[in-house]
């Protein structure tokens, strides 16, 4: 009888200790996700777009031969970078303003007429304006949604990216047509006309122009 009842009282031990134990398992068990989370943000790589080096490029074409003709913008501001755990982190929210008066293709003559009778023409002539709304992909390649507005017309563009030593080279061409722009094509194709005709006789400035962003970044690991 006595060895029953010592048995009976083990048994009773051993069950109170099997549900003591996974009370506590499941009380800790919150908080060791929590620590194991800050532990991993802590092991984190960070990411951080470098906003005073970020470059605008675009590239036109004339001619029926679709001649290509390339410049820049001299004045560039990026607002809302910051540092990320992660690409999409590190770049969605960025906004890229290009002043367009700050037009550059080391052609001054050429410049003056594009500020003019291009962008002149258009609404918000001095500014255009990207977004990035989203970001999918790595620290290598990707692609990034970004609200592209220029003559007072917003369009959402997928723009691929590639990293090239460091720095974030995104690249797309765009059909101006659908910024409303044509005008502002036929304007400077009129002021241009003699140096955009070609062996044919033709003159001719296309409505498509290609787009580059180089965006330099950094990357610190712990």
């Amino acid at each position: 009888m006595k060895n029953i009842l010592l048995a009976s009282l083990f048994v009773l031990g051993v069950g109170m200790i099997s549900c003591t134990s996974s009370s506590q398992s499941s009380q800790s068990s919150p908080e060791a996700a929590k620590e194991e989370a800050a532990a991993s943000a802590s092991t984190q790589c960070q990411y951080r777009v470098l906003a005073d080096q970020v470059s605008v490029k675009w590239t036109a074409f004339k001619t029926t031969d679709k001649i290509a003709v390339s410049g820049g913008f001299d004045s560039v501001d990026i607002v809302g970078a910051q540092p990320g755990g992660s690409i999409e982190d590190a770049l969605k929210g960025i906004t890229v303003l290009v002043n367009t008066q700050s037009t550059n293709s080391n052609n001054p003559e050429r410049d003056a007429k594009i500020v003019k009778f291009f962008f002149g023409l258009m609404k918000d002539a001095d500014k255009i304006i990207g977004d990035i709304v989203a970001v999918q992909g790595d620290e290598d390649r990707g692609d990034a949604s970004i609200n592209l507005t220029m003559n007072g017309v917003t369009q959402e563009i997928l723009v691929p990216y590639v990293q090239e030593r460091g720095v974030w080279v995104f690249q797309t061409e765009i059909d101006l047509s659908e910024w409303g722009a044509d005008s502002s094509v036929a304007s400077l194709n009129r002021a241009c006309h003699d140096l955009h005709m070609g062996p044919d006789g033709v003159s001719k400035l296309w409505p498509t122009v290609r787009l580059e962003v180089r965006a330099p970044f950094e990357k610190t690991c712990p």
